[in-house]
């Protein structure tokens, strides 16, 4: 059976007193039940079953209960997970303090980086571990009123799914969904474009396996891409990315590589 530290101050402290016996109730429900790194699933019928909530709550009551506290916890996949970000700070002493030398806090650097909340070479928290309450589908659904006048000839309605479902599929997060949102439907947005003919495996890496050089099939100029860059256009002729120079390549001008 696992075991969990508490504060035994959590009861002076003014954020918890001014809980509601519920919300104090979700709290300790999240601090215990959730797994070495502190991430738990969202599950209503779990949450309603343990809490005893009566009436049960729906998935959005129970997200706007999750909100009380604050940058204390993250919502992320798409709102099917839920990490207890101070969970590390008090179980472990911050996540400076974790050593990859040390068994069980080795599992929970893993489990951290396996879930993209943790950056394993520079071990900073990454974008996707900011505190960030905001449902990409939610948002971008307030806009679709205006999105459909001003795109009369677009299916709205299905390109904000395509939205949500490339943000999931990317763990990406904008912080202005409004622009992102009208970018995508003028058609401009890169990865809504069809993806190149080459995949990742043709394509060259440097040394630690992270970037990927790719040519840009006008000008030859080769350049470091991520594994998503690599699937669009070329920064500097929004051309094709191409595996390797072309033959009749311009070799002074192939031969510049500069990084992110």
């Amino acid at each position: 059976m696992a075991k969990r530290y508490i504060d035994t101050k959590i009861w002076g402290k003014d954020w918890y007193r001014s809980l509601t016996p519920d919300s104090k109730c979700l709290w300790m429900y999240l601090i215990t039940q959730c797994d070495h790194a502190g991430i738990i699933d969202f599950s209503v019928p779990s949450i309603n079953f343990h809490i005893n909530n009566n009436p049960q709550k729906d998935y959005n009551e129970i997200y706007e209960d999750l909100k009380m506290f604050g940058d204390r916890l993250v919502i992320y996949e798409d709102g099917t997970k839920i990490w207890v970000k101070t969970f590390i700070d008090f179980q472990y002493g911050g996540l400076d303090k974790l050593s990859p030398s040390v068994r069980p806090q080795k599992a929970v650097i893993d489990r951290l980086h396996q879930q993209g909340l943790i950056d394993r070479d520079s071990f900073e928290y990454t974008e996707k571990a900011e505190t960030s309450h905001i449902k990409p589908e939610e948002v971008l659904s307030s806009y679709q009123f205006e999105l459909e006048k001003d795109f009369p000839d677009k299916d709205v309605n299905l390109e904000i799914q395509k939205m949500v479902d490339w943000l999931k599929a990317n763990g990406k997060r904008k912080k202005n969904y409004r622009a992102f949102a009208r970018n995508w439907l003028r058609s401009s947005f890169q990865e809504n474009k069809p993806k190149t003919k080459y995949n990742l495996s043709d394509f060259k890496t440097t040394v630690d396996g992270r970037s990927y050089i790719g040519t840009c099939s006008k000008c030859f100029k080769r350049e470091f891409y991520d594994k998503f860059e690599i699937h669009n256009d070329s920064r500097c002729c929004k051309a094709e990315i191409i595996p390797k120079r072309l033959d009749n390549a311009n070799t002074s001008e192939s031969r510049t590589i500069r990084p992110n």
